[in-house]
């Protein structure tokens, strides 16, 4: 009986290990209309995008994406924008005393290429394998050269983030701005499994210890 158990646990425990190694959006705003509005450009020299969004427990980050457009260098003949992601974790207070990303606390910094297009797309940095505990992360948008670009950021997100910030300032602190200007952005991860590990080893321990003093207590 005992090993029947133990051998329901370890397939179990399998099954869990391989659904849980499966990657899947933690974060997702939503699929933005294939029209979205562009109520802004990414344009200023020093204009930064920021997104907050929170992890609840451990994940293992593969990609982070944003809802962008390279549109106005078409009819210039130009190539790919540039823009350096940024990932930081945990929050500190704006002028207004609203959350607002903390730039020192970096977790990951890389630079992408949006290509030329008519047509809003995810865009964004892959292959990543950043193991990411619970807590609150920020997500920026920032130039790489000293020069004008023109990226446009999808708006009017289904499923907006918690935060929004401008030049690490939380666009809830200005009543003027339209609350429609929550970009897109997606996070694709996977859960570390050592919880169901630990869970699983530990229920098969048990019942090998219980096996053990059964034999010990059975009489001669």
């Amino acid at each position: 009986m005992i090993r029947k158990i133990i051998l329901s646990i370890v397939i179990l425990l399998i099954l869990g290990f391989t659904q849980s190694t499966q990657a899947f959006f933690v974060v997702d705003t939503g699929q933005i209309g294939p029209s979205p509005e562009v109520s802004s450009i990414i344009r200023m020299l020093d204009l930064t995008y920021s997104g907050q969004f929170t992890l609840a427990t451990t994940y293992t980050v593969t990609d982070i994406e944003a809802y962008l457009i390279n549109f106005d260098q078409q009819d210039q003949g130009q190539g790919p924008e540039e823009l350096n992601m940024i990932l930081t974790k945990g929050n500190k207070l704006d002028r207004n005393g609203l959350v607002a990303p903390d730039e020192v606390a970096q977790v990951h910094s890389e630079i992408f290429s949006i290509p030329l297009s008519r047509n809003f797309d995810w865009q964004g940095i892959h292959n990543l394998n950043l193991e990411l505990n619970s807590g609150d992360y920020w997500v920026t948008l920032g130039h790489v050269k000293d020069n004008y670009l023109n990226v446009g950021a999808g708006f009017n997100s289904p499923n907006p983030l918690q935060n929004y910030a401008e030049n690490g300032v939380n666009l809830a602190g200005y009543p003027n701005y339209p609350s429609s200007r929550n970009w897109g952005l997606r996070v694709n991860a996977t859960p570390e499994p050592t919880t169901i590990l630990l869970l699983g080893g530990g229920l098969v321990g048990a019942l090998g210890l219980r096996r053990r003093k059964g034999h010990r207590e059975r009489p001669e």
